[in-house]
C-alpha cells in the first residue's frame, strides 16, 4: 500500500511504500515521517484495490478470522 509523502525540506512529492518509520527523500535525502494509517483507511484501500465495500471487505475478513470468545 503506497502512501503519498511530501518533503519538508524541498518539498518533493512522492508514493511510498516501504514500512518503516521514516522515508528518505528521493530528491534531497531528507528523513519525512511516515504517518500510519488508521485501521479504516487502511480497509478502505484494501478494499478498492479488490473492487469491494468496506462491510463486504469485514464480512471476508471475518469468515477467515473468526473472533476469539472469552
Amino acid at each position: 500500500m503506497a502512501r503519498r509523502l511530501e518533503c519538508h525540506r524541498c518539498g518533493y512529492i512522492w508514493e511510498y511504500s516501504g514500512t518503516f518509520q521514516k522515508a528518505t527523500c528521493p530528491s534531497c535525502s531528507a528523513k519525512v515521517p511516515v504517518e500510519r494509517q488508521s485501521t479504516e483507511e487502511s480497509l478502505e484501500d484494501i478494499a478498492a484495490d479488490y473492487d469491494l465495500s468496506v462491510r463486504e471487505l469485514k464480512e471476508i475478513l471475518r469468515r477467515v478470522r473468526p473472533r476469539k470468545e472469552s
